[in-house]
């Protein structure tokens, strides 16, 4: 089965941490949701993602560490 797996993905506005040391893993098939109050991140993971697997040149450098790879 493919997956998606994302592992330590953080990202931060001036101090605001909205996302830490984030990983998961995406099974192919499955129907996934994200919950978290506004400001939390759901909206930055998934648009961090989406430009990283689509090679997009976005400014992605204040980025930690992050690994996406497809299984």
């Amino acid at each position: 089965m493919n997956k998606l797996v994302v592992e330590q993905l953080s990202k931060s506005f001036d101090e605001q941490n909205v996302l830490e040391n984030t990983s998961f893993t995406f099974e192919q098939g499955k129907i996934y949701g994200m919950l978290g109050r506004n400001g939390a991140g759901k909206t930055t993971f998934f648009l961090i993602v989406l430009l990283k697997m689509n090679n997009t040149k976005a400014d992605l450098s204040n980025l930690s560490k992050m690994v996406i790879r497809e299984t």
